[in-house]
C-alpha cells in the first residue's frame, strides 16, 4: 500500500475505495465515471430564474448592479467600487427565490 500511496499521490481514502471498486466490479470499477455524474440540481425553479432575471435587469436598468457568490449584495453606482455611494448592502429579499 505505501507503494501505492507514493507512486499515485493519492491519499489512503481513495486508495482504499479504488481497492473497493476494483475486488467489487474489476477494471470496470476504475473507469473515470465523471460523465456520468450529472451534478447537483438545479437551485432555482424556470420560474424563479425569470423572476431572478427580470428582477436583475430592472435593477441594471437604475444602474443598480447586483454581485456576490453566497449571498447577493446590491451595489449603488456601479462604476464605483469603493467609496461614498459603492457601499455594498445586504438584500435577503432576493435569496427567498431559491427553491427548498
Amino acid at each position: 500500500m505505501p507503494e501505492i500511496l507514493q507512486v499515485t499521490r493519492y491519499n489512503r481514502v481513495t486508495v482504499y475505495g479504488l481497492v473497493k471498486r476494483y475486488r467489487e466490479q474489476g477494471l470496470a470499477g476504475l473507469r473515470d465515471a465523471r460523465h456520468a455524474n450529472q451534478g447537483a440540481p438545479r437551485l432555482l425553479t424556470a420560474e424563479r430564474q425569470q423572476t431572478l432575471a427580470a428582477r436583475l435587469h430592472a435593477d441594471f436598468e437604475q444602474g443598480v448592479v447586483w454581485c456576490g457568490n453566497k449571498s447577493f449584495h446590491r451595489r449603488e453606482n456601479s462604476d464605483q467600487h469603493e467609496g461614498p455611494g459603492g457601499r455594498s448592502l445586504k438584500f435577503p429579499g432576493l435569496m427567498g427565490l431559491y427553491a427548498k
